[in-house]
């Protein structure tokens, strides 16, 4: 669940430049934040590749389990010898005329119970280490999505109030050129108004930059084309509060990384038993086949025959140098190092998003308080010039001054967003 907070500021570029933004179908696109976490999860190429290697790895299970069935033939084979042979004991026959038919169906089958103890289990354990990298990368693709979305939102506002800020400047410098043009006022004046509108011009450039790059950026993570423009959908800015997050302690067991870690771990540790008991247990050779078998004239003869052995190995190599036990034994050793450095990395990942969030909320604090005080500046301001006590440049510099405050509340906003989801994600929670 998730509860959005509205603004005390009153952010009135967005609101008039989601009234003025054209339709999708003239290049925009709109987009909030439930539309890119439902199209991240259906249409991300990074998801599908996850969901592909999970197909891969259930294949392997089901491969796994083949290990103690026989396999079935069913044919024909003849033999055919004109000229010299040697029987048993070394003798030369010549002028010999032989040949022979069979056609019928048979069994061959060879199980190594070694194999078959431990193999089906460790491909087991692999397929469960996919399920769980399956999910913490979506959870990783999705956030990386919305991130992508909040500061493609902030730069989209920024856009407007830039835009709005660069009109107002154009008005400005207007009417301090009539002036100019009649004795009333210097010209540094005018050309400190018009440098001051190109630097606006110029911010104002910077943020639709930036906000063409994150709608591109978006739209290829969501794999769309690059047709159109991300706008956001929603009319207001908000603070977002989201229900599940805890304050609760670190447990990594919690994510599903560590999860996958640790059955890729139970997975190296059951080839591990694999390969130091494989001498104990020993190979089944099994053959079985029925058919007619006779000359080429004399027809055929019903016939069977049976083989079977049970064969114990020993490997001398492995036994005397145990390569393949020392070769376990450190993918063991760092198998486990892994797991620590995830431990590591989950505790540090918590710690910086518990960071963020105190201090976005701080930073989005303080900016609203600046843009409370500046407001009141303004319409003091404002009200001076009606009554002709304070010149339309002081206006408009107050007026910079807040919208710049308000550009920075929406970046403490979006920093706050940012961080309820990392920290919602580091936690091991779902989106």
């Amino acid at each position: 669940m998730m509860k959005r907070y509205r603004i005390v500021v009153v952010l009135s570029a967005l609101c008039w430049s989601v009234s003025v933004l054209p339709t999708a179908a003239q290049g925009y696109f709109p987009m909030n934040i439930e539309k890119v976490m439902s199209l991240a999860k259906a249409n991300n190429l990074t998801i599908k590749n996850y969901q592909h290697q999970l197909q891969l790895s259930s294949a392997k299970v089901a491969q796994a389990k083949e290990w103690w069935l026989p396999d079935l033939y069913a044919g024909f084979s003849t033999h055919a010898l004109n000229g010299a042979a040697m029987n048993a004991d070394g003798h030369i026959f010549t002028d010999v005329r032989r040949d022979n038919l069979w056609a019928g169906l048979g069994l061959a089958a060879e199980i190594d119970l070694s194999e078959g103890m431990y193999k089906p289990k460790s491909t087991r354990q692999q397929e469960e280490a996919v399920k769980y990298q399956v999910i913490a990368g979506s959870r990783n693709v999705v956030l990386e999505a919305l991130h992508t979305y909040f500061d493609l939102q902030a730069e989209q506002i920024t856009y407007f109030f830039m835009l709005e800020l660069e009109n107002q400047s154009d008005s400005l410098l207007s009417q301090l050129e009539v002036k100019y043009e009649a004795g009333m006022l210097l010209q540094s004046e005018v050309l400190m108004t018009r440098a001051n509108r190109n630097h606006l011009k110029i911010k104002r450039l910077k943020a639709e930059q930036r906000w063409k790059q994150l709608s591109a950026e978006l739209l290829n993570t969501l794999d769309i084309e690059q047709q159109n423009t991300v706008v956001n959908a929603d009319t207001t800015l908000f603070a977002i509060s989201l229900d599940q997050l805890e304050l609760k302690p670190f447990h990594a067991e919690d994510r599903p990384e560590f999860l996958s870690l640790t059955a890729e771990l139970n997975s190296i540790e059951l080839m591990q038993k694999s390969a130091s008991s494989s001498y104990l247990w020993p190979k089944i050779r099994l053959g079985f086949d029925d058919g007619a078998f006779g000359a080429y004239s004399t027809g055929g003869y019903n016939t069977y025959q049976l083989n079977a052995s049970i064969l114990w190995n020993l490997p001398l190599g492995r036994m005397t140098y145990k390569g393949d036990l020392k070769e376990m034994d450190a993918k063991l050793m760092i198998q486990k190092n892994r797991i620590q450095q995830f431990e590591n990395q989950y505790e540090m990942e918590v710690i910086q998003a518990l960071s963020d969030l105190e201090l976005a909320k701080e930073q989005m604090d303080m900016a609203e308080e600046v843009v409370a005080d500046l407001t009141m500046a303004y319409d003091q301001r404002l009200s001076r010039q009606n009554l002709g006590t304070a010149k339309a440049y002081e206006v408009f510099q107050i007026q910079q001054y807040l919208i710049e405050a308000k550009i920075e509340y929406v970046q403490a906003v979006n920093g706050y967003n940012k961080a309820q989801y990392s920290l919602l994600v580091a936690q091991g929670n779902n989106l």
